[in-house]
């Protein structure tokens, strides 16, 4: 239960906040799409308890392994960010998740994380602009337990798809 929280949370902080100067008509689905392991830093501010509360959550990381696409690699950037109500059994969060690939190339993406550890969003800007993220994460935390202290830093594992 504790993990699928986390990952709801680490998956909303993973979402970083890329400037671009990327036009909203560039919006249409690329034709390529990638698959990659992911493995993520998730902050999570006051920290997670098992009394539901607003979240500030951060997140970096790297996805790395990429297949059908023109990646192999990419960072979280660490001005990923997101928030939402949640505590280590229940919530949801929404980010914003920057990420710049191994060619150079920035994508950002808006994602919602639910207590299960799926993440669901969009590519709003940048590479794969248009196509949908999806992902199913494995939360560890790194510190705290929910019962006496809060789960304030956790890792993030899984294969993220857009």
């Amino acid at each position: 239960m504790v993990r699928r929280i986390l990952a709801a949370a680490l998956v909303a902080g993973s979402v970083a906040v890329v400037a671009f100067a990327v036009p909203a008509a560039q919006a249409t689905p690329a034709t390529q799409s990638a698959t990659c392991d992911v493995d993520m830093l998730l902050l999570f501010k006051p920290g997670l308890t098992f009394s539901s509360q607003n979240q500030q959550i951060r997140a970096k990381g790297n996805l790395t392994n990429c297949t059908g696409g023109v990646v192999t690699s990419g960072v979280i950037l660490k001005t990923s960010s997101g928030s939402g109500n949640m505590s280590c059994t229940s919530g949801s969060a929404s980010a914003t998740v920057n990420v710049k690939w191994n060619t150079g190339q920035l994508s950002q993406a808006a994602v919602t994380v639910d207590t299960s550890g799926n993440i669901n969003g969009t590519v709003t800007r940048g590479l794969f602009a248009g196509e949908t993220v999806s992902a199913s994460l494995t939360i560890t935390p790194l510190n705290g337990d929910c019962f006496f202290t809060p789960v304030t830093k956790a890792e993030a594992t899984g294969s993220v798809s857009l």
